[in-house]
């Protein structure tokens, strides 16, 4: 379908059921990987392939830490069958609840939501990202959006001195406050 429409990006929702047996085999997958890379190249067209987590333990002690907290090559270690569908992949972003999910902002309708950190080849480590979900004044969902400034300041104490201080100061000021 995707040489035949040639659309600018194709999601590809989940990996295992466009193909089942990719999971199994290092081999298998760097097969399909191949061909994706052949379809990329002769359609023009952007993939991207949604891939999940292995099912965690029920073991607390081998329960997978949260995205922004766990080291990241570690938490890639997590995904389903074989290594190759991450290693053979130019991009690999990975969507978690973070560690501090549900907590709201100060001052407004939003609460922390996701986070995404990853690699891409040749430029290294994608930083993490946090995503805010707001809501309007009544409750329901109005979108995401990332967070930035003083809306990354979680601590509900950094908030409030963040937010007594002038729009210049020293780091002696932030201190005192």
């Amino acid at each position: 379908m995707i040489r035949a429409f040639k659309p600018d990006w194709a999601i590809i929702d989940s990996l295992a059921s466009y193909d089942p047996e990719i999971e199994e085999k290092n081999k298998h997958a760097s097969r399909a990987s191949k061909q994706f890379r052949d379809c990329i190249q002769e359609s023009s067209t952007s993939i991207t392939l949604i891939h999940h987590l292995r099912k965690p333990s029920l073991k607390p002690s081998e329960a997978p830490k949260p995205l922004d907290i766990e080291n990241l090559r570690c938490w890639f270690l997590q995904v389903r069958g074989a290594r190759s569908l991450v290693n053979t992949s130019d991009v690999r972003l990975g969507i978690d609840i973070p560690s501090i999910a549900s907590t709201m902002i100060p001052g407004s309708n939003s609460q922390v939501a996701l986070v995404l950190r990853g690699f891409a080849r040749l430029r290294g480590e994608i930083p993490t990202i946090y995503l805010a979900r707001d809501f309007d004044d009544e409750g329901e969902p109005l979108g995401y959006r990332r967070l930035e400034g003083p809306d990354l300041l979680f601590n509900p104490t950094q908030r409030v001195a963040y937010d007594q201080l002038p729009k210049s100061f020293s780091f002696k000021q932030s201190k005192q406050i």
